[in-house]
């Protein structure tokens, strides 16, 4: 048996497989398929109105008016997370509800003149933020905040 030098064996692997792959393209490519000897065009229905099992009628529409509604339901629609189920969306709408609720208002210290809003067990005042909402004024029995363009006053809690 005769041996190949290494430069030799270097193109002989990629000739081998293109060899293989060219003679499978040809078999593919020039054998018939089997199971067609016999096969008919097969007739497309025509796009006529019919009856369906609930007793509407169905419609027949073109690709451009499917299109068109999809649209309209994009435009239309709330946007909505398809990865999550509804649960998961209930959760989310709860914890941006979290999120922008005003801070609990514990008490409120009058001091020099001066009012003091006590909350989460810290002393604020007005101008300070809190969660990200800013103290606007401090008054006897209530705060107002602004967060945004909205303003909340928030009652002392008992």
């Amino acid at each position: 048996m005769r041996e190949f030098s290494l430069e030799q064996t270097g193109w002989i692997w990629p000739a081998l497989i293109l060899a293989v792959i060219v003679a499978g393209i040809t078999i593919v490519v020039l054998l018939p398929p089997a199971g067609f000897e016999n096969h008919q065009a097969i007739k497309q229905p025509s796009p006529t109105p019919a009856q369906d099992p609930l007793g509407g009628t169905t419609v027949f529409v073109t690709p451009a008016e499917m299109e068109n509604y999809i649209t309209s339901l994009r435009r239309s629609a709330v946007p909505r997370d398809p990865f999550l189920n509804t649960g998961e969306e209930e959760w989310k709408a709860f914890l941006c509800e979290v999120k922008n609720r005003p801070p609990r208002l514990e008490g409120i210290i009058q001091s020099d003149g001066r009012r003091v809003a006590l909350i989460q067990d810290d002393r604020y005042h007005e101008g300070d933020v809190v969660d990200g909402f800013r103290i606007m004024q401090i008054e006897d029995t209530q705060m107002i905040l602004a967060k945004g363009d909205k303003t909340f006053t928030v009652q002392v809690t008992e």
